[in-house]
């Protein structure tokens, strides 16, 4: 039933200001399914996905003798803004043959029923579709509104993929800098170590802490000297002067004598043999020992050097020369660059080159151990509190277990982020947009035998409700399911007036809308007046109702009015949770169509949009 003129009853809509939010957000792009145009759109917003899904019609077929108006297409973007649309590459629903939209799907109009996407729309098969045989929704051109379900999945995962990866990269940049950091305190502590070799690597305590030798006993008697273990070789020059002129070969001695940090001193007896090489004396000579110490070498010429293992030297030098009890003390040097091994050496030499290599899983392993070695020394050396020296090292032994510990748990930490991030981005990445459409094609929803289009669908409680343009007015179909079949209503709920300027000569495209309240169903729609065909005023307004069969018609309001035939050539409205609205328009430009958005509110920003599922 129809109420013209009752502008204060139709609800917000009489007070809505609107205003064009962008112009072109979606426009025809040569070699793409846009290339023909981009029309009659109709958007939701996708709770399953969280965007705005528009539909839309694409001429993608020229006219011909069996199709007159050209092959049409319904295909589909998606967008989190309303504004920038990214378009799927091809047709929700294309011409088929020996279907009702043999030449023409097009007038889309969409909806979420719960999580299923409900598609409906107008079905042209051509001139010729019975030439051979009759189709069962009859041979007209103008088939009916076919309904179909769309299997939609086109959420852009690129900002989440890039949300992850941020994740995933800071983490592993804070992870790669603390083993960078962390190797380089390491090696600094190792150094450390070794530039105080002396204040730790062995000591003559019940438990020995021997770094780098590793709990190796060094308590070394006289009466056995294989107690005598050394963590390394020193090298030592033999001083030039140890030579002498007189005498025979077997008469000159050259005696080494070390002293050990612990244990008793001993000495390394060398005999010149011919040529000017001193040997190990292997003899008893006057002066000399009765048992070769294992830990001398043996072969060196007079400036040359000789091997003896020991650390923490005090040596003398003597040259006999043939008078053994004429003595030259001299100062014997360390030649060697020592290499330091065992205990927290291990340890450390162990996870430097796995900090160098990134292996994170490798150091993960090593460092409890690198921890158990820095505390066993640090329990030793705690034992000297009236050592300056030793508790210097404590200090830094404690600085580095501290930082090998903290190294040790971020890791683990994560290690544990990582592999959730891991598996996020591999969901992310193993996701696949996709539009799977099912469309009968032996079937209409609803059937009509002239000119109409534009359906627009409302599902009310378990009851479907569709509005569609039938010639010049707007008409109303119901079904119980969504498949059909609709019945057609034989009165218009909304035909053209005379008495309105904008709305006399036909009233088109409604757009169905939930809007609560004491009048839960709303409609947008427009209108034109023609003169002799050609337009002279065109607008838009609305309707609302308590149950879809009577109408509060705010046809006296032009909410948005146009003069150019150009412009909202058609048109579909959505309503945000916090009572906005917006709009998008087909409007030709340059021959072909293509989309704008408009608002009542400028800064649009609520993405709650409701459905057209009204309780």
């Amino acid at each position: 039933m129809l109420f013209p003129l009752l502008a204060l009853a139709s609800g917000n809509a009489h007070a809505q200001s609107w205003s064009l939010e962008a112009g072109g957000v979606l426009v025809p792009e040569v070699g793409t399914l846009t290339e023909g145009g981009v029309g009659s759109p109709t958007v939701v917003w996708d709770t399953t996905i969280d965007r705005y899904v528009m539909f839309f019609e694409t001429q993608t077929g020229p006219i011909t003798a069996d199709c007159p108006v050209g092959e049409w297409s319904i295909g589909v973007a998606a967008s989190d803004d309303g504004l920038t649309w990214d378009v799927w590459p091809t047709p929700v629903v294309e011409p088929t043959p020996g279907t009702p939209y043999r030449c023409v799907a097009a007038h889309p109009s969409a909806m979420l029923d719960g999580t299923t996407m409900r598609l409906f729309f107008k079905a042209e098969q051509g001139r010729n579709a019975c030439a051979v045989s009759a189709q069962p929704w009859g041979c007209k051109n103008f088939t009916g509104v076919v309904s179909a379900t769309i299997d939609l999945s086109l959420d852009d995962k690129t900002p989440d993929i890039a949300a992850v990866q941020a994740q995933i990269d800071t983490i592993e940049a804070d992870r790669d800098l603390a083993m960078d950091t962390f190797a380089i305190d390491l090696q600094d502590y190792r150094d450390y170590l070794e530039l105080n070799e002396a204040e730790f690597a062995c000591t003559g305590d019940a438990s020995p802490v021997c770094t780098p030798c590793a709990s190796v006993a060094m308590v070394a008697t006289r009466s056995n000297p294989a107690t005598q273990t050394f963590c390394q070789d020193f090298v030592f020059t033999i001083p030039a002067s140890v030579s002498v002129t007189s005498g025979g070969n077997g008469n000159h001695v050259f005696a080494l004598q070390v002293t050990p940090t612990v244990g008793a001193q001993f000495t390394c007896f060398y005999r010149r043999q011919g040529g000017g090489q001193y040997v190990l004396d292997l003899t008893p000579q006057q002066g000399g020992n009765n048992t070769v110490d294992p830990h001398c070498t043996n072969g060196a010429t007079s400036g040359d050097s000789v091997t003896v293992g020991t650390v923490s030297l005090a040596v003398t030098s003597s040259n006999s020369g043939n008078n053994p009890a004429v003595t030259t003390t001299l100062d014997a040097t360390n030649l060697l660059d020592q290499t330091y091994t065992g205990g927290v050496f291990d340890s450390i030499d162990t996870l430097l080159p796995l900090l160098a290599s990134y292996d994170y899983t490798g150091t993960i392993a090593n460092l409890p151990q690198l921890f158990n070695d820095l505390t066993e020394l640090g329990i030793w050396l705690s034992g000297f509190p009236a050592d300056p020296e030793k508790q210097a090292m404590l200090t830094e032994t404690i600085t580095i277990g501290g930082s090998a510990f903290d190294l040790y748990s971020n890791l683990l930490a994560w290690a544990d982020e990582l592999a959730l991030l891991y598996a996020e981005l591999a969901d992310l990445l193993a996701y696949v947009q996709h539009v799977t459409p099912s469309v009968p094609t032996s079937d209409v929803a609803l059937s009509i035998k002239r000119s109409f289009g534009f359906p627009s669908a409302m599902k009310s409680g378990t009851s479907w409700i569709l509005m569609v343009q039938d010639g010049t007015a707007i008409k109303r179909a119901t079904a119980t399911d969504a498949a059909g079949p609709f019945t057609l209503d034989a009165t218009a709920v909304v035909s053209p007036t005379p008495s309105v300027t904008w709305a006399q000569s036909e009233v088109f495209e409604p757009n169905l809308v939930c809007q609560g309240g004491a009048f839960p169903f709303q409609m947008f729609f427009g209108g034109r007046t023609l003169s002799g065909g050609i337009l002279v005023d065109g607008g838009i307004s609305d309707a609302v109702s308590q149950n879809t069969t009577s109408w509060m018609v705010n046809i006296a309001t032009q909410l948005v009015g146009w003069i150019n035939p150009d412009d909202f050539r058609h048109f579909d409205v959505i309503r945000s949770s916090d009572g906005e609205y917006r709009m998008w328009t087909s409007d030709k430009v340059g021959g072909l169509n293509q989309i704008s958005a408009w608002t009542t509110n400028a800064s649009y920003v609520d993405a709650l949009t409701q459905q057209r599922t009204c309780p």
